[in-house]
């Protein structure tokens, strides 16, 4: 099978993991880090034992050997350098949230698909193998119909004034830690959205510190999802259905969960190596098989989601 070229955009936090995450994958490897410092990028290389490091992304994104540009700088840059990679011929893969507004997605899409291209949001938590397993169940209808979702993602941190994760541009709890509940929210609802409600606290700069949203689709599924950089929360998904319900702690990472039918509790348990590799694996197939989306993380949802970021900023942040 043909080896997969990872090219890294963006040398953060999450980029780190990214690519030890990258090393464990079939067929996957690292081949060059660009960032707009290239002592950045030098030090990330260096920390990772790859062999390029850029000081632009446009050095980068003529590299011949990359295949697939990872997209990991700041939120509100993402849809200027998704259409950049997609320019150069790159396939894309960018983290989430993958832009902040529907149209944007679209015109994403738009240039993947005139492209000819791949380009996908790089959700990790679809692709664990206890959100697979659950999925499965639900499509089993092993707890009846879907009713009600309620998911909470929130952490209290200090951060020094000015710094990005509680500015409005960029910062706060749904640009941070929204995109996980809510993505669960629309992978299982599978459906139009009929109503948006949601609420926040707000730093003096407009940023949301804390905040809550309720979603009702066309099928009748009500979700609410919580978010937050300044609230000390339990962190759970609660999926009910017309016959039962499940209980997920830390749902974008775990391996267990417990599963509750007619009353009788079981604890679910799936081993899991690493908790981004099997997206880097998805992401993998999909190349080998030429595909220009995935079908699991497809451009509904992405564009969904974007849809679902920008009503409820509107609703919270004017």
């Amino acid at each position: 099978m043909k080896t997969i070229r990872y090219g890294i955009l963006g040398p953060g936090y999450i980029a780190h993991r990214f690519v030890e995450a990258v090393k464990l994958s079939e067929y996957g490897i690292v081949e060059a880090v660009a960032s707009t410092s290239q002592k950045r990028a030098d030090e990330f290389a260096s920390r990772h034992n790859i062999q390029k490091a850029y000081e632009s992304y446009s050095a980068l994104l003529n590299d011949p050997l990359v295949d697939i540009v990872y997209i990991s700088n700041r939120h509100d840059d993402h849809f200027d350098t998704i259409l950049q990679v997609l320019n150069s011929n790159k396939h894309v893969l960018v983290e989430k949230p993958m832009v902040l507004t529907k149209q944007q997605a679209i015109e994403c899409f738009q240039m993947a698909k005139k492209k000819n291209l791949f380009l996908m949001e790089a959700q990790k938590m679809p692709f664990l193998p206890l959100m697979s397993e659950i999925f499965k169940q639900i499509r089993n209808n092993e707890i009846g119909e879907l009713r009600f979702i309620e998911t909470s993602f929130c952490y209290a941190d200090r951060f020094e004034e000015g710094h990005w994760m509680i500015s409005k541009q960029h910062g706060g709890g749904l640009y941070g830690t929204a995109s996980y509940g809510l993505t669960l929210i629309a992978l299982l609802a599978n459906s139009p959205i009929r109503s948006i409600h949601a609420a926040a606290a707000l730093y003096d700069n407009q940023a949301d510190r804390y905040g809550v949203a309720t979603i009702h689709f066309e099928n009748d599924l009500i979700a609410t999802t919580r978010f937050a950089t300044d609230l000390v929360s339990e962190n759970k998904a609660y999926i009910y259905g017309s016959n039962g319900y499940y209980i997920i702690e830390d749902f974008w990472k775990n391996d267990h969960a417990t599963k509750v039918v007619n009353h009788t509790a079981e604890t679910m348990s799936v081993k899991t190596e690493n908790d981004m590799v099997y997206e880097i694996n998805h992401v993998n197939e999909c190349l080998q098989k030429n595909l220009i989306e995935s079908w699991i993380m497809d451009s509904t949802i992405s564009i969904q989601l974007a849809y679902l970021i920008e009503t409820i900023k509107k609703r919270v942040s004017p």
